[in-house]
């Protein structure tokens, strides 16, 4: 009798030992760090500060979702090599020129990417499709064409470029007669060349290609699902209360915040001054393509407002100074003397 008592506790303890080292490691899984990474490109993923857009708006959006996350930049056949083997958790800026897989789940986008032709010459400004570049010579980076979307277009005489600078550097030297790029990275391009004296390139009138930027994690990651759900409503929060605008540096932005089909001017104090004057559809970066209201509505630092004057009324600093361009001006600086 005695002996079987004895027995029953020794397992009734081995059995309630066995439930807390569960327990703990289940904790110690759920509250393991996300190690993400993604590849560098220029202005939006880089190791530098400011010259990193995704990176912070990534990080905001996981620290606002008290998720613990480190983020690393390393070259493609790393990041390749680190989600096959599970070293790494997920990929923070991946671009949806890419097909889906099903090892991964993804969050909503949260930045769109529009792919538009660039060019010297104002030809451009009448380039709608793909197809009204047939048998040009066009500049692009690797990132963009060797994609899945992008690969099988063998009407347009690519003229492939490892990254950002190659393809401007086409552009100077006459080699190709247009460049297919981000938007953002033209008006970057843009301000490099005003404070070179020089006149802003020539763009296509809309994007010819839209792709999205969303945060790609492995779908075996404890919790994946849950994390992509704070991470999603962090994001919804950021385009609304300025914070976008801070992170990107971008005065306006536009996003149909209250589904009533009308997209509204988002930004921040901290972006206008008293010299600021009421935005027009294209001063705004547009993150859902919903086009304004003829009159137009204002969500400021998060609060919406009717008016222009009250968005001014909230304004209290002077006249700024026009914000240096997120290109690195010493790499730049040769070709804006030979431009």
């Amino acid at each position: 009798m005695n002996n079987r008592q004895t027995t029953s506790s020794g397992m009734r303890r081995v059995s309630v030992l066995f439930g807390c080292f569960l327990c703990v490691c289940a904790s110690l899984t759920a509250h393991a760090e996300l190690k993400l990474a993604s590849v560098p490109f220029s202005t939006y993923v880089d190791q530098q500060n400011g010259a990193n857009r995704l990176n912070h708006l990534v990080a905001e959006a996981l620290r606002r979702s008290e998720i613990e996350a480190s983020l690393s930049v390393m070259r493609p056949a790393f990041l390749g090599s680190g989600l096959s083997n599970e070293s790494l958790d997920g990929d923070f800026a991946f671009i949806t020129l890419d097909n889906t897989k099903d090892s991964f789940v993804y969050s909503s986008p949260y930045l769109p990417l529009y792919l538009v032709a660039a060019s010297k010459r104002p030809f451009v400004k009448d380039v709608r499709t793909l197809a009204h570049l047939q048998d040009s010579r066009i500049a692009i980076e690797n990132r963009f064409v060797n994609t899945d979307q992008l690969r099988l277009e063998k009407m347009i005489k690519w003229s492939r470029n490892p990254d950002t600078y190659d393809a401007f550097r086409q552009l100077a030297d006459g080699r190709s007669r247009a460049l297919i790029t981000s938007s953002l990275l033209v008006n970057e391009f843009n301000l490099l060349l005003t404070e070179s004296g020089e006149a802003p390139l020539f763009t296509s009138p809309n994007p010819l290609v839209t792709a999205q930027f969303r945060l790609a994690i492995r779908a075996n990651v404890a919790n994946a699902d849950s994390i992509l759900r704070k991470f999603n409503s962090a994001i919804q929060q950021m385009q609304s209360d300025g914070t976008y605008n801070r992170l990107l540096q971008l005065t306006w932005l536009l996003k149909d915040i209250d589904n009533d089909g009308d997209a509204e001017y988002i930004g921040s104090t901290a972006m206008l001054s008293n010299s600021s004057v009421v935005p027009q559809p294209q001063d705004a970066y547009s993150l859902d393509n919903t086009p304004p209201a003829t009159t137009p509505s204002f969500i400021i630092d998060g609060a919406p407002i009717t008016s222009w004057d009250e968005v001014m009324s909230r304004v209290t600093s002077n006249a700024m100074d026009p914000r240096k361009s997120l290109l690195d001006e010493a790499i730049y600086e040769r070709m804006m003397r030979r431009w």
